[in-house]
């Protein structure tokens, strides 16, 4: 009877929910395609990566904040912009960063129509860098007139330019023009709309819209944060990676000032930043 009642109050709660957007995309990667659900209600998003229902990401829009959830370890990323980095971590980005790398040539130029994907019309634009096509992309103008997808796309921009506002004068920047391109003209290309399918300059896919579906329930509780989960920065997360990494070495190599050898921090810092950057590609926001 407990069990039947507890269905059903669940079952009212979804049918009362406040209608969200489903967005599902697929993204090609060296080991393959892989899908990705994004879950947009007023004032959140879940976003989930392929069959790993171990990592998704959590957005809100009202309190500005977004989180990298990892339920095997009971951790919370938190993955919000920090009005400052520590010092330490920005002289490793410019440690590691090429020196007099040049400027290249970027250009967004408008192709024409494009095809209807997913049911939404599409104009096509080509992202250059020195004179070579980089991407194409395909931009649904009608898709942000949808206040919770303009919502999202809102927020993930805002947040791009909390970062680079953050890192300052220590933003990386790549040898690969085609990289420089993506990074200068990407606030371009979400102003115009949502980028329905992106190919390379082979035409290869390398994401693509496959659905959007409006007016959906779902159940308010998927945005929350779960409980008892350990919520960290990136700069706490390295501190604990550090300290692990000194307590798996038997004799881990420490100055009469009892800091961490520069070479040994540099390793551990290395291996953070790798397994950040594995955790982003899993979840990539969708353009």
């Amino acid at each position: 009877m407990q069990k039947t009642l507890t269905l059903l109050i669940g079952s009212l709660l979804v049918a009362n929910a406040p209608a969200a957007v489903v967005i599902e995309t697929t993204t090609a990667n060296p080991q393959g395609s892989q899908k990705q659900k994004v879950i947009i209600d007023d004032k959140n998003a879940r976003i989930e990566a392929g069959g790993d229902a171990q990592q998704f990401m959590l957005v809100s829009f009202g309190d500005k904040k977004s989180y990298m959830i990892n339920t095997k370890q009971k951790q919370a990323l938190d993955m919000t912009p920090p009005s400052a980095p520590p010092a330490d971590f920005l002289k490793h980005l410019q440690q590691q960063q090429p020196q007099n790398v040049p400027d290249a040539k970027v250009e967004l130029v408008k192709k024409g129509d494009g095809p209807e994907i997913a049911s939404y019309p599409t104009v096509h634009y080509q992202i250059i860098a020195n004179g070579n096509v980089c991407s194409n992309e395909f931009i649904a103008e009608k898709a942000l007139q949808n206040p919770q997808i303009k919502a999202f796309a809102d927020y993930m921009q805002s947040m791009k330019e909390d970062r680079k506002k953050a890192m300052g004068d220590f933003m990386p920047k790549s040898p690969e023009p085609c990289i420089q391109a993506s990074e200068k003209l990407g606030d371009q290309v979400m102003k115009l709309g949502l980028s329905m399918r992106s190919t390379d300059h082979e035409n290869k896919v390398r994401q693509e819209v496959l659905s959007i579906k409006t007016d959906e329930k779902v159940d308010p509780a998927q945005f929350k944060l779960p409980e008892g989960f350990e919520i960290m920065t990136p700069q706490q997360m390295l501190q604990k990676a550090m300290q692990q990494g000194m307590q798996q070495n038997m004799q881990p190599p420490i100055n009469k000032e009892g800091e961490v050898n520069p070479e040994q921090r540099q390793k551990i810092q290395q291996e953070f930043m790798q397994r950040l950057e594995e955790a982003k590609k899993n979840n990539p926001p969708p353009k």
